[in-house]
């Protein structure tokens, strides 16, 4: 992964409040009931931009 997606991935659990579970794949606790939620980040890097996409699931 690289260093910019993780950092907004961190940033965004930061906000939330979070608690990290491990690092791979960003497992926190970030809800006041406890749900686990995961923000994946996928990037692909290009010669001018990286790109990549972050997503969240929660499960209960």
């Amino acid at each position: 992964m690289s260093r910019v997606p993780e950092a907004i991935a961190r940033t965004i659990a930061y906000a939330l409040d979070a608690e990290f579970f491990d690092s791979e794949g960003l497992f926190f606790s970030a809800s006041p009931d406890g749900a686990n939620v995961r923000l994946i980040v996928e990037d692909a890097e290009t010669d001018e931009q990286t790109k990549f996409t972050l997503k969240i699931e929660v499960a209960a």
